[in-house]
């Protein structure tokens, strides 16, 4: 496990680089949180030309398995900045393997994430206006021993449910 007094963090935006996933919200957050002590691992399609002072890792737009969960497990933050219009209600892959290994993440509030953060009292997690939201002033929340508490109360849950067993018996009876 990785300590949460960092200096420094790598910021992983996962997932292809759509619009929906990396439109107005995702152009906010890097306006407001433009800082040299931030690495931001993205989609290799992500094109940025302003003078910027975060760090960029690019990395390909189809990762193995493997890689991908690699880069969750280094990252410190995962960072899911969803238009909350088209994701009211789908559900995110991306979320769902997150919290099987208690990584915290932020979300947009009015998203399914956003509400099943809310079942778990992870409110703190969920970014209301990404225009005004500044990271560094919420690290110290983000990091603390209480949401570490609540993220590990949210992964049982989510390992009870989304589980092989559980997905084969849905299957078999549905055969």
């Amino acid at each position: 496990e990785k300590k949460s007094s960092f200096k420094k963090y790598d910021l992983y935006f996962p997932g292809q680089y759509r619009d929906e996933k990396f439109g107005t919200n995702f152009l906010n957050f890097i306006k407001m949180n433009d800082d040299k002590n931030y690495r931001f691992i993205i989609n290799e399609k992500f094109k940025y030309y302003k003078k910027r002072n975060f760090k960029l890792k690019l990395i390909k737009t189809n990762l193995t398995h493997k890689s991908y969960i690699s880069y969750i497990k280094k990252s410190q933050l995962i960072i899911l900045p969803y238009t909350s219009k088209l994701y009211k209600f789908r559900t995110s892959g991306i979320f769902i393997e997150c919290i099987s290994i208690a990584k915290p993440i932020l979300v947009t509030e009015g998203t399914w994430m956003a509400s099943e953060y809310k079942k778990f009292n992870l409110n703190e997690l969920i970014v209301k206006d990404w225009s005004k939201y500044n990271l560094k002033s919420n690290l110290k929340i983000i990091f603390s021993k209480k949401i570490k508490v609540k993220l590990f109360k949210i992964q049982k849950k989510y390992k009870e449910f989304h589980n092989m067993y559980k997905y084969a018996n849905i299957l078999e009876n549905n055969l």
